[in-house]
């Protein structure tokens, strides 16, 4: 009897697998299903499509030569792109003239595109529903249209893309951990983006610019200095890189650098490129495109709708740099990748004949959505916390730990709790008691952890650990509520034993969150004394 009465009220799991797992982070699960609309959104509108204009002169080159070097590594249209004309030839060789081989290589490379920036997006920034609108950006862009759905755009962009991407990545974990690995990763990435589209060569700034703006801080100059001390071994890797391309790239191709032939037209061109390029691309624009036959689209916003997309750009841009502090970084970051990439096109279109509508052509500019989806993504959400690891070396070859000397104004602002975060830690707080444990740069010599600057009456101060599982206690050696062994630990000077308080001073109650353990302490400032094992849990 009472085996069913424990039947009857024991809770059912009626969701099966799928269920569960869509529950454990409905995020996560809302984003792949994003992710897969994008791909066969994207294969759909492809698919209606044809071979067209430079299709035909790269499909025809691909047909008329046989797979060596001088073909390879021959230009077109000035364009250094050996990998791609090697897959061109390919699927001429095996295809003839079909379209179909063309629609599955685009509609794949945008779903390991895809994937990627999910998984970057999600390292990138802190967990949490406002996460699904840089994705979304980033996914149903019409300003990327062009990429998915022409093979010879397409074979360029995509894969730069794909090495922005990686190569953001790769330094972001290298930031972070400090291993090496991180740094040939970094290296590979460019070198892919560069066998596909000398464009890539901008991953080269972009992955410096996003260091300095986005996890070094203090004043410009400062932060440009500190950023190349610091992660030297980065920069020498990427110029090493770009001199050899540009050696080879220039040793081949002709000069494309042009002079507009007024002041009116460069005006003209600014304001095509971000009065009705970006900005409304970035918000779903341009909702009305001019005819262009088998040409290149050209955009052409409706007025009310290219002056309300601004409205709610600039309106999107002061919130959050009202709400978060890395917000205004992250634009800041925007404004200078968008910066390089117009000046790029200036140099390349203006005096052109194509310089009317040079500033009108989406897929100029489908590299910029990549850098502003991770911008608004930072600007939404702040910086994610990264997992404690154990310490390592730093590229500099210093001993850190996985948590970077991270400027203040590079954290999102707490938001619940006094003076801490929702699943992070007192920024200040934790970043000085990461130098008073030697992680993450030099001791403060005072070892003492300072409260935060942060309105609380009861300052919440941080000591690095070890990350745990959730189920497990900090030492890791069974459930939480398994009694673990006390740990080895110095005595201070003073105390008078291991398991009593020194005299006049009140032993805060810890507990674990975000991976850091926070000690609430009286308003006085707290000396922490520093353990013989400096992750020891207290």
């Amino acid at each position: 009897m009472a085996s069913t009465v424990s039947e009857a009220t024991a809770p059912r799991d009626d969701y099966g697998w799928l269920g569960g797992w869509v529950r454990a982070d409905p995020v996560r699960a809302v984003g792949i299903a994003m992710l897969v609309v994008s791909v066969v959104w994207r294969a759909q509108l492809a698919s209606r499509g044809h071979l067209a204009v430079d299709d035909w002169v790269l499909i025809a080159r691909a047909a008329e030569s046989d797979l060596t070097p001088d073909y390879l590594l021959g230009l077109y249209n000035n364009h250094f792109m050996p990998a791609a004309l090697l897959i061109t030839w390919l699927v001429t060789r095996g295809a003839g003239l079909a379209y179909w081989p063309y629609v599955l290589l685009l509609a794949t490379a945008q779903a390991v595109l895809a994937v990627a920036f999910f998984r970057l997006i999600r390292t990138l920034v802190r967990p949490g529903w406002a996460l699904l609108v840089p994705l979304a950006v980033f996914l149903f862009s019409p300003l990327t249209l062009e990429a998915t759905t022409w093979w010879a755009v397409g074979v360029n962009m995509l894969p730069m893309q794909l090495a922005m991407v990686l190569a953001v990545g790769a330094q972001v974990r290298l930031v972070r951990t400090g291993r090496r690995r991180h740094l040939v990763t970094l290296a590979l990435a460019v070198l892919f983006g560069l066998l596909f589209f000398e464009k890539a060569l901008l991953v080269v700034p972009l992955v410096f610019l996003l260091t300095a703006c986005l996890f070094v801080g203090g004043p410009p100059v400062r932060a440009v200095l500190d950023t190349i001390r610091r992660y030297w071994p980065s920069w020498a890797v990427l110029t090493a890189i770009s001199l050899a391309f540009l050696g080879l790239y220039l040793s081949r191709a002709e000069s494309s650098l042009r002079r507009p032939d007024s002041l009116a037209e460069v005006f003209s061109f600014l304001w095509q490129l971000l009065g009705s390029t970006v900005v409304p691309g970035l918000l779903g624009g341009p909702w009305r495109w001019l005819p262009a036959g088998d040409g290149a689209p050209v955009t052409a916003p409706p007025e009310l709708a290219r002056w309300l997309a601004w409205a709610v750009f600039l309106t999107l841009v002061v919130a959050t740099v009202r709400l978060r502090r890395p917000a205004g970084r992250a634009w800041v970051l925007l404004g200078a990748y968008l910066a390089l990439v117009t000046a790029l096109l200036a140099a390349t279109r203006l005096g052109s004949i194509y310089s009317d509508v040079a500033g009108a052509v989406p897929r100029y500019v489908s590299d910029v959505v990549v850098v502003a989806a991770l911008c608004m993504g930072v600007a939404l959400l702040g910086l994610a916390t990264p997992a404690p690891t154990t310490p390592g070396t730093d590229p500099a070859g210093s001993v850190t730990g996985s948590y970077p000397d991270l400027p203040s104004d590079a954290v999102s602002e707490p938001e619940t709790g006094a003076g801490g975060t929702g699943d992070g830690t007192n920024t200040d707080a934790a970043r000085t008691g990461y130098r008073a444990a030697g992680v993450g740069g030099s001791p403060t010599g005072s070892g003492k952890v300072r409260p935060s600057s942060a309105s609380s009456a009861r300052p919440t101060h941080a000591i690095p650990t070890p990350g745990w599982p959730a189920d497990r206690d900090p030492a890791g050696v069974g459930p939480a509520d398994t009694e673990a062994p006390e740990p080895d630990r110095a005595d201070a000077p003073g105390s008078t034993g291991a398991d009593e308080p020194a005299p006049g001073r009140t032993v805060p109650a810890t507990y674990p969150r975000g991976g850091v353990i926070h000690a609430e302490a009286a308003d006085d400032e707290w000396e922490a004394e520093r353990p013989a094992r400096p992750f020891g849990t207290p």
